[in-house]
């Protein structure tokens, strides 16, 4: 074995770090948390990974963007006359073409139904923009050439007359009086305004409270800048009028959907959507893109494939940005620190343009602002923010980040004000176990905790106490160190994904997945494959699939629900499906699991019982019922794949 295999061996093979505690053994040995090792390493780390610039298709085109230099402007005038000159030019695409052949905008669909039922302004979101471009980066023309190379002369040879207007490009400049508008029609640059909590008891804590303490937090832009630039291959089969996707998203389903639903109008079985390795992301290739759209539009129209691929310097004008936040926060507190209320206004920024998932990091994140806390009372507005600046999305924490910043900060600052130790004042304001399940001021409801132990235990493996003798030896060393103290607690299971389970005649499992290779879904398929001693590995394959073969979304990811479901079922289905038994009818789900960890191997109860601790539909049918029903949605089933097949 040579020393490049031995070291991947190696890196496959290493047990993960294990947990300690009391607990450790029995939550970690095995099933869903237990150290596994990685399924992809051998192929990543041996060059054998499938990324979408890996993909090239015959006789494909390639495609390039010409995008607007300025941040806000009217578009007098695009010609293109003198591209059309270029040798090896198929096609230049612009904004009026695309309305002319009918196409959708890509929607937004984070603004959940406590914003929709009020005023909030909706934004188009063409690929091209034909009258008026509102960030740098815009696009305003779509070149398709023979190589990379003529796309981009072709594109130097495009001239737009652009008249220049003025730009709100920050948070800060939007919101200012006076400041030029994104759209006329949203009134001091607000798309939305919500609120959490209940003002009136917030302005009574305060007027109670012996000491107050005030700041702006602000979280910065970010750029996601994954390793792997955004790259996608669009087909179009005149023949079957079908599309086929090949693109570097994170999200192939949503993106299936969204261009089914809202681009193309069409159903979705006519769009296949294919993602292999995915080169990082982090949320920042969740959403529909722009580009997307047009690889696809562009082969329709030139009847070839289509790939475009971001460059590094592109990526920060075209990707995505995240984060970009302002919040003024008051906290009230008694003079031994514990808070009675605490009130946030929140300014996030959108951008220009609302993405398919630009509301979900403001929305989500501010349920996060009460942490770990009893405040007694809060009150949070949350306003939506557009600026002369790129569509934001969701990245690395999607607003929960934000959120915990600004509650530890004011912890911080009101720890230093009153004088009192930051591990002590977060001691005193902790929600206890004993008040569990705990409602907060803005209406979540946590269902346990020990929050007081989890931060005891962080101190003690940090050396808390020890740390004034690290920080003398640094200063004797010329060396400055410090230190910081967070708590945080998540949002979690806020997106659906799609996932199949298919049980055999042998009783073996196979599970059916959208999104492959990627390092996550690697590890949670490796959980549901149970890797331990047993058949259950034998029995079980993993599969990835496009959404097209397998129909719609069946079960949520978030919460580890399909994982769970995924190991109980292949537990109880190992053999053959011989023997069928049902709880009695309107039994509750408790009852239910009850029969799930009682029930023989091979038993469609386990099924029935999975489902009611998920929180699903259950149907209560004597068992020769249960059999004939099965027998007949497996027939149907099989005539639904021939129809979307043909």
């Amino acid at each position: 074995m040579s020393n490049g295999e031995s070291a991947v061996k190696s890196a496959v093979e290493a047990p993960s770090r294990r947990r300690t505690g009391a607990c450790a053994e029995d939550t970690l040995a095995h099933g869903i948390g237990a150290p596994l090792a990685r399924l992809e390493d051998p192929r990543l780390l041996t060059g054998n990974g499938r990324f979408a610039d890996d993909i090239n298709r015959p006789g494909q085109a390639w495609g390039y963007v010409l995008r607007s230099p300025v941040a806000h402007a009217i578009i007098k005038r695009i010609d293109v006359s003198a591209a059309l000159e270029v040798s090896g030019l198929h096609a230049v695409l612009t904004g009026d073409d695309y309305h002319a052949d009918g196409l959708g905008d890509i929607p937004c669909v984070s603004i959940p139904p406590t914003i929709t039922g009020k005023t909030y302004h909706a934004t188009p979101f063409p690929p091209l923009e034909a009258q008026r471009v509102l960030a740098v980066g815009t696009g305003v023309a779509f070149v398709v050439a023979e190589t990379l190379a003529a796309a981009i002369d072709a594109a130097e040879c495009i001239v737009v007359e652009y008249e220049p207007l003025p730009a709100a490009p920050t948070v800060e400049a939007a919101i200012a009086d006076g400041a030029p508008l994104v759209w006329p029609e949203a009134t001091g640059n607000r798309c939305f305004v919500h609120e959490l909590g209940d003002a009136a008891a917030t302005e009574r804590a305060f007027t109670q409270a012996d000491h107050v303490v005030s700041a702006r937090v602000r979280s910065q832009r970010v750029a996601g800048n994954p390793l792997e630039p955004r790259t996608c291959i669009g087909e179009y089969q005149e023949g079957d009028q079908r599309w086929s996707l090949v693109t570097s998203t994170s999200n192939p389903h949503r993106i299936r959907l969204l261009l089914a639903e809202h681009i193309f109008r069409v159903p979705a079985h006519r769009l296949h959507v294919v993602a292999g390795d995915v080169g990082g992301g982090f949320g920042t290739k969740g959403g529909l893109y722009p580009e997307e759209i047009l690889v696809l539009w562009a082969a329709q129209r030139i009847g070839r494939p289509v790939k475009w691929v971001c460059d590094r310097s592109e990526a920060f004008l075209s990707d995505f940005n995240g984060r970009d936040q302002v919040a003024d926060a008051e906290l009230a507190l008694r003079k031994d620190g514990t808070v009675l209320g605490m009130r946030v206004e929140l300014n996030h920024n959108l951008g220009c343009q609302l993405g398919p998932s630009t509301a979900h990091p403001p929305l989500v994140g501010a349920r996060m602002l009460s942490g770990v806390y009893a405040f007694p009372a809060m009150h949070v507005t949350i306003n939506g923010i557009f600026t002369h600046s790129r569509t934001f999305t969701t990245y690395r924490g999607a607003g929960r980040p934000e959120a915990a910043l600004v509650v530890e900060r004011m912890m911080d600052l009101a720890a230093a004000d009153l004088g009192i130790d930051p591990v002590e004042i977060r001691r005193r304001n902790f929600i206890a176990p004993q008040q569990m399940p705990y409602r907060t001021a803005i209406g979540e409801s946590y269902d346990c905790g020990e929050f007081e132990a989890v931060m005891d235990d962080a101190l003690k493996l940090a050396d808390w106490g020890g740390f004034e003798s690290r920080k003398a030896v640094s200063a004797a060393r010329g060396l400055l160190r410090g230190r910081g103290l967070s708590c945080y607690i998540e949002v979690c299971a806020t997106i659906s994904e799609r996932m199949e389970l298919r049980f055999d005649a042998t009783g073996g499992l196979a599970i059916l997945a959208g999104n492959g290779g990627l390092a996550g879904f690697a590890k949670g398929s490796a959980e549901v494959e149970l890797l331990e001693e047993g058949e259950a590995r034998e029995h079980t394959r993993l599969k990835y699939r496009a959404q097209a073969q397998i129909g719609g979304k069946l079960a949520q990811i978030g919460s580890r629900l399909v994982d769970a479901t995924a190991a109980k079922m292949s537990a109880q289905f190992f053999d053959r499906l011989t023997q069928v038994i049902t709880t009695p009818a309107g039994a509750p789900a408790a009852a239910e699991a009850a029969a799930l960890a009682a029930a023989p191997p091979g038993n469609v109860a386990a099924l029935v019982a999975v489902q009611a601790t998920l929180g699903m539909v259950t149907i209560q049918m004597p068992a020769w019922a249960w059999a004939f029903t099965m027998a007949a949605l497996t027939a149907l089933a099989a005539l639904i794949g021939l129809l979307a097949i043909n």
